[in-house]
Parts: structure tokens; sequence; C-alpha cells
């Protein structure tokens, strides 16, 4: 990622950039089209945005990421 030099961090700190992209799923929003998106958005209002199934399911690959990089 071009953000990373730019931090002119020190090799010795050994620190790991990890950049997961969003899952594919249809959303709605889109005609039900697939693309990548963390959870389903089925209007632009604030109720629209509020797919707490999709949240939780991304919430959870998110956690197993972190669990895998901290092994």
């Amino acid at each position: 990622m071009p953000l990373v030099p730019e931090l002119d961090l020190p090799p010795s700190l050994g620190i790991r950039f990890v950049f997961p992209h969003a899952p594919v799923r249809p959303i709605t929003l889109n005609r039900g089209y697939e693309m990548r998106g963390w959870y389903d958005i089925t209007s632009l209002t604030t109720e629209g945005r509020a797919d707490g199934v999709g949240l939780a399911d991304s919430t959870q690959q998110i956690l197993g990421l972190v669990d895998a990089e901290q092994a």
C-alpha cells in the first residue's frame, strides 16, 4: 500500500500491515449485483445500512483474521 512507506517507520519495529478486502456479496442497493461489501446495503438511509447479520458475519471474519495473525 502506498501509505505504508509514507509512515517512515524503522524496519526494526517489526510491524506487519494487513489490509483485508470485504467479501464479495450481493448488494441490494446495487440491484443485487455482487460486489465487495462488509454488509448488505438496501438504501442510503440509516436504516438501509443496518444489516446486522452481514455485519456480524464480517466481524467474525475480521476476528478470525486477527487470530490468525496473532498465531
